[in-house]
């Protein structure tokens, strides 16, 4: 820690809290104080956060995680996407300067404790304190603010809003206090006024008291990824935030031991246990409801709670997934009791605190820069917000008596997808799991479909007749993606009926090959019930020209599916995609939307071009859509998926869309588009780096070139490993079909899938140097000998 930092009389430590003394958060620690803030004012956690501070230019070490960092720059988003960043976002502001918070604050004090050596095991609330007004300060801000929350008149419901925060300056990287000070607000009622907790004889007062003076858990096991320091006063990610220094071979590095998750003294849970207890309602246990009559008290108290664990996660490691492999988690999980039924519960918010911790240290992270390897996008924090809205009040959408709105969104957002398809207003859809689903609904439909027309069968009742067993057959590219094949065998068809088509240099399926072999299945009397073409292949993001294959399919009389679950998501910008055309032609379309549109998974969906296609999936049930209900007005929500119980998966969907317009997506989507070109471009500049093909959508697909060519393929597979199990970067893997002419022998690549609109170019350079290093350790080091890749 540096010599600044102790020097600073707003870090200084604090003596001890007297039992009955007034309630000073600056004795907090700075996630304790946030979270107290958050519950008072209804504001995030970590939003209270500031870096441009004496402090934080003094950090030495580590100096600064991604979380801490991310959430006190909002400055680091791409210049598009400033203009979406409200007055509300106090991340953005140097809080020190407008008086509220000091060098202590959370993401400071991060940087401190994390650039300390581990042995020091430096108390973290003396790190982390706040020098803020003290809240028995008749005359500070912070009391003068809490004041207002419990006297400002309550607005109807119509008027429940965002807070109306006033605006801040432009060009401002600070927020002023007026920034900050809300115009009145409706009391919090279920809270007690927050001026009682001033009271030196209060329960609330002595009990947050002690939390300050509870014992911090070593530090120890806190052991973050030898990365530089990043550089004063800056708003980003600065290249050497994430540049590896020079390090030792992978097979030397000793991956640090799993943190012990239980909860530390002074959490969450128990800031806002205290306050529960202080306002006279009785104590929030494991059986309290998300919802109801009641409110939604116990819901937010436990948010809190589980949302400090998520952070306190992230400081343990700063990596895009745990270090260790997969027994460090497996250990890990094992310790912490998560997963075992106890004959007796244990307290809910040490529970929540425990798994929040968990699961941020043991998750791989999508939204980390490093975590590059699948179609697993970091999600918006709007989508999440209304995907816990969702599970609050756990809408199903089997009947319209169990989801009356949540149905209604679904239709408006389906409507909304099948009018981008270019679909007219005969057309349905529903929302589903994921491609997979949506994929096997598409070949179930082809299947029904030409077993009526060719055959007048009811497959409904008797299934697929015995004189068309055999002949039917799917004709697909050899690209596309498995679950193609997986979904004929579930149907009964048989992996052995898709028919795989020829791709091009780049990944598409050939037209010449396709007619060759839909003209090769009516040579052999064989049935073609379903051409499917891809949208955005899983490797290449290759996109199948759409037009002249559904023309094809027409010709034979075969259902056109699309598996537009990555390319799909372009629908959702303002600019039109091209290499869309013809979308319009298929009979069915899949999208998944949890992928190239930022959604928590699942956000897949299956379209139609004619809802009568969906009669499959029609079934009356007396207590889900009576004839009677239906004939009354009532929609019958039963006949549009496989699945019965269905989650309101399109309320997430709806509140992204309404709050990010055409042109936010638009602006997500050129951004990832632009970062994979320079990853394409920085691959091409490393001549122990080989580009595999020019990147068709956010996939970058490349290899490492060992001085020994022979070996390319094993020393591929084993860096990947490596990073992985150090916890520094999560790479894709995959093989190509064949070997490419006139390209080292060997068909192993490494991938980037590039989601994160918000990565650097300078994340990217640090990222491939770390493939580099680690593929010039496995190459040399004689800890490596011949074997799998």
């Amino acid at each position: 820690m540096s010599e600044h930092i102790n020097e600073d009389p707003s870090t200084a430590p604090h003596p001890p809290t007297r039992p009955g003394a007034p309630v000073d958060i600056g004795e907090m620690s700075g996630i304790e104080a946030d979270v107290l803030r958050g519950v008072l004012r209804a504001e995030p956690v970590g939003h209270l956060a500031t870096t441009n501070t004496a402090a934080t230019q003094d950090a030495t070490g580590l100096a600064m995680s991604i979380t801490a960092n991310q959430a006190a720059n909002l400055g680091a988003l791409p210049a598009t996407q400033a203009d979406r960043r409200t007055p509300q976002s106090l991340a953005s502001a140097d809080l020190a300067t407008a008086g509220l918070v000091s060098a202590g604050s959370l993401a400071t004090s991060q940087i401190a404790e994390l650039g300390a050596a581990p042995d020091t095991q430096v108390d973290r609330r003396m790190q982390q304190s706040l020098a803020i007004a003290d809240l028995a300060n008749p005359g500070s801000l912070a009391a003068n603010q809490i004041a207002e929350l419990s006297t400002a008149p309550a607005p109807p419901l119509a008027h429940l809003a965002p807070p109306n925060l006033t605006a801040a300056e432009p060009n401002s990287d600070l927020a002023s206090p007026s920034n900050l000070a809300p115009t009145p607000e409706p009391p919090l009622s279920h809270l007690a006024p927050p001026a009682d907790l001033t009271n030196p004889g209060s329960p609330a007062a002595n009990q947050i008291a002690e939390l300050s003076t509870a014992p911090a858990p070593p530090l120890a096991h806190l052991a973050p990824p030898n990365f530089t320091a990043v550089e004063p006063n800056s708003n980003l990610l600065s290249p050497g935030s994430l540049a590896p220094t020079p390090e030792p071979p992978l097979a030397d590095l000793a991956s640090p031991s799993p943190p012990a998750f239980e909860l530390a003294g002074g959490s969450a849970g128990a800031i806002a246990a205290t306050l529960a207890a202080h306002a006279g309602a009785p104590a929030v246990d494991a059986a309290a409801l998300a919802s109801g009559p009641a409110g939604t008290g116990a819901l937010a108290l436990f948010l809190a709670t589980v949302l400090d664990g998520l952070d306190r996660g992230r400081a343990d490691w700063l990596g895009p997934l745990p270090p260790g492999g997969p027994q460090a988690v497996r250990d890990a999980v094992a310790a912490s009791g998560f997963g075992v039924l106890p004959d007796k519960g244990q307290d809910p918010f040490e529970t929540l605190a425990s798994l929040g911790r968990l699961l941020a240290w043991g998750s791989a992270d999508p939204a980390h820069p490093h975590c590059a390897a699948h179609l697993h996008c970091p999600p918006l924090a709007t989508s999440v917000a209304a995907e816990t809205a969702v599970a609050a009040l756990n809408q199903s959408l089997d009947s319209w008596d169990q989801s009356p709105a949540a149905g209604e969104i679904e239709e408006r957002v389906v409507r909304t997808l099948t009018r981008a398809v270019g679909y007219s207003g005969s057309s349905a859809g529903v929302l589903t799991s994921g491609g997979t689903e949506s994929n096997l609904m598409g070949l179930l439909l082809a299947r029904d479909d030409v077993l009526r027309r060719r055959f007048d069968a009811d497959p409904d009742l008797d299934g697929v007749p015995p004189f068309a067993a055999g002949r039917l057959r799917i004709v697909a590219s050899e690209q596309a993606h498995f679950s193609i094949a997986r979904n004929a065998a579930i149907l009964g068809l048989g992996e052995r009926c898709v028919v795989p088509v020829a791709s091009d240099a780049v990944g598409r399926m050939r037209l010449d090959a396709l007619a060759e072999a839909l003209d090769a299945v009516a040579e052999r009397d064989e049935i073609a019930l379903a051409v499917v073409a891809t949208a955005g292949t899983t490797d290449l993001g290759a996109i199948d020209p759409l037009a002249p294959i559904g023309k094809l399919a027409a010709r034979h009389g075969a259902w056109f599916h699309v598996d537009a679950a990555y390319g799909g998501g372009l629908l959702l910008g303002s600019d039109p995609d091209a290499r869309l055309l013809g979308l319009d032609a298929a009979d069915s379309v899949t999208l998944d939307l949890h992928k190239l549109g930022w959604q928590p998974v699942p956000a897949g969906c299956f379209l139609v071009k004619r809802a009568a296609s969906l009669r499959t999936l029609e079934k009356r049930v007396s207590y889900l859509n009576s004839v009677d209900d239906e004939q009354a007005g009532y929609p019958s929500l039963l006949g549009r998926s496989l699945r019965t119980t269905r989650r309101a998966d399109a309320v997430k969907l709806a509140a992204a869309f309404q709050a990010l317009g055409r042109e936010g997506f638009q602006q997500l989507i050129d951004r990832c588009l632009a970062l994979t070109r320079y990853a394409a471009a920085a691959v091409r500049q490393h001549a122990d780096l080989e580009l595999t093909a020019e990147p068709q959508l956010t996939t970058v697909l490349f290899r490492y070139l060992p001085p020994d060519l022979r070996d390319t393929d094993r020393v591929n597979g084993v860096l990947r490993r490596h990073l992985l199990e150090a916890g520094r970067a999560v790479l894709g893997r995959t093989e190509l079909a064949r070997e490419r002419p006139g390209t080292p022998p060997g068909r192993v690549r490494l991938k980037l899938t590039l989601l994160n609109p918000h990565t650097t170019e300078h994340q990217i350079d640090a990222l491939l140097a770390a493939v580099r290093a680690a593929g010039g350790a496995a190459s040399s080091s004689s800890a490596f000998v011949r074997g799998p890749s």
